[in-house]
């Protein structure tokens, strides 16, 4: 996954602001999506409520069918499953500037 080596590489906020600056918006998109999902699944207030947060593209087939999630992106970035078995759609209000 690009977006993980985007990440991986960068040493600081600041380094990795300064790596986007010279991407394309989709790839500043992943990125941007990729680090929610990380911070959903690591932040202690967030990992406690979550049992899974998928990328759009991630989501299993039989939660995409459950949830009627249409096969085109239509804003919604990730889905989020509770350990309740409730679900989060998780759109991007909007992009930081970089």
């Amino acid at each position: 996954m690009r977006s993980d080596s985007v990440i991986r590489k960068a040493k600081s906020w600041s380094d990795l602001f300064s790596r986007l600056e010279h991407m394309t918006p989709k790839v500043k998109g992943d990125v941007f999506e990729r680090v929610i999902q990380l911070f959903l699944q690591t932040n202690p207030e967030y990992e406690t409520q979550l049992a899974n947060v998928w990328l759009l593209s991630e989501v299993p087939k039989h939660i995409r069918t459950k949830l009627n999630l249409p096969e085109l992106d239509e804003g919604i970035d990730l889905i989020a499953e509770t350990f309740k078995k409730k679900y989060w759609g998780i759109q991007e209000i909007g992009r930081a500037h970089v």
